[in-house]
C-alpha cells in the first residue's frame, strides 16, 4: 500500500521462485543447473561415472556416463621358479586381488600337472623328470589382463648315502638283511 496527500494505491507483486537444479534421482544426488554429478565406480572398478544436469528450464538430467572398469588383476604365485620333487603330489596356488572372470596358461606344464581354468591353481603329481619349463598365466577380466610367467623343473630328491645305507629316493624305502644273521633274525628298513 502506497499513501500519499492525493490518497493510497495498493498493489500485489507476486514472486515466483523456481529451482533450478536437478532433482535427486536413483542415487544421483540433488545437482544445480549445469554441473555434473559424480558417484564412486565399484569396489573393484577404477575410473569415474558421472551425470550432467542440463540447463533447461526447468533442467533436467542427461545420460549418465559410466567410465568405470575392473581394475588390473593381481596375481602372485608363491614363487616364479619352481623346482618339483617328481612322484610328489603338489598344488600351486595363487594369491589374487581384484575381479578375475577367466584365466588361461601358454605352455605345457610337465606331465602329471594340470591347470585349472577356474581358479588358476596348478596341481597334480609329476612322473617323470623335467627340465625347466616355462609357462605363462593370463589372468583377465572384461577390461584388463594381467600375466605371470612361471619356471617349473621336475627333480629327484635323494636322500644321500650314509654309511651302509644307499642314496634313496625321497619317499622311497631301502631295506636290507641284517648285519649278523646268525645272530640276529629279520631286515632294516630306512
Amino acid at each position: 500500500t502506497i499513501r500519499n496527500a492525493n490518497g493510497e494505491a495498493h498493489a500485489t507483486l507476486t514472486i515466483t521462485v523456481t529451482a533450478l537444479t536437478c532433482a535427486a534421482q536413483d542415487g544421483w544426488s540433488e545437482t544445480d543447473s549445469g554441473d555434473t554429478a559424480y558417484r564412486a565406480c565399484a569396489s573393484d572398478k577404477e575410473g569415474e561415472w558421472y551425470r550432467v544436469c542440463q540447463s533447461a528450464n526447468p533442467p533436467t538430467w542427461g545420460t549418465a556416463v559410466d567410465n568405470c572398469q575392473y581394475i588390473k588383476p593381481v596375481v602372485t604365485y608363491p614363487s616364479s621358479l619352481l623346482t618339483l620333487q617328481r612322484n610328489q603330489q603338489t598344488t600351486i596356488t595363487p594369491t589374487t586381488q581384484f575381479y578375475i572372470s577367466t584365466w588361461s596358461i601358454a605352455g605345457s606344464l610337465p606331465v602329471g600337472l594340470s591347470f585349472n581354468q577356474a581358479n588358476g591353481v596348478i596341481s597334480g603329481t609329476p612322473t617323470e623328470v623335467t627340465e625347466l619349463v616355462t609357462v605363462t598365466i593370463s589372468a583377465s577380466n572384461p577390461d584388463k589382463v594381467t600375466q605371470v610367467t612361471l619356471s617349473i623343473a621336475v627333480d629327484i630328491y635323494t636322500c644321500p648315502a650314509e654309511g651302509v645305507w644307499p642314496e634313496t629316493e625321497a619317499g622311497q624305502s631301502v631295506t636290507r638283511d641284517c648285519d649278523n644273521v646268525a645272530l640276529k633274525e629279520g631286515s632294516l628298513s630306512r
